[in-house]
């Protein structure tokens, strides 16, 4: 009988804890917004493409990853690429890291559709990103 008694004070101490081990209040995180993209030199050529996982956050910042999955030799295919950055109304910013220098690209987004450019080493890239599924 004292062993039963025992046990369900555990369980009512365990219940009671339980709150207070829950995960943090996901309302205010960040939605994860998952996009098709591609970009390429505006003098042509294959593009690079991949997918791109992004989160906005309230005060602004951007971050997410990039997944190569080019046709193209590209040597970051298959890798993950961490991608930071920053947006302000339909303005965004990003920068793909470890991907050489000045991968930054600047542009517009509108309703989830990304369109932005970047200059390296002399070239333009054209960057697009797409929702995936319809998600704005």
């Amino acid at each position: 009988m004292k062993r039963t008694i025992s046990r369900r004070i555990a369980l009512i101490a365990l219940a009671c804890l339980a709150p207070l081990a829950a995960p943090a209040d996901t309302a205010t995180s960040p939605k994860v917004h998952h996009y098709i993209v591609a970009w390429r030199a505006r003098s042509g050529g294959a593009p690079f493409t991949g997918t791109m996982d992004l989160k906005f956050s309230q005060d602004g910042i951007v971050s997410g990853t990039y997944r190569a999955d080019s046709v193209r030799p590209d040597p970051m295919n298959g890798k993950f690429v961490p991608v930071t950055g920053g947006r302000d109304g339909e303005h965004i910013h990003f920068t793909f890291l470890g991907m050489g220098p000045g991968m930054t690209f600047s542009g517009t987004i509108d309703r989830g559709h990304i369109v932005a450019s970047s200059r390296v080493r002399g070239r333009v890239y054209d960057f697009e990103g797409k929702p995936l599924h319809g998600q704005v």
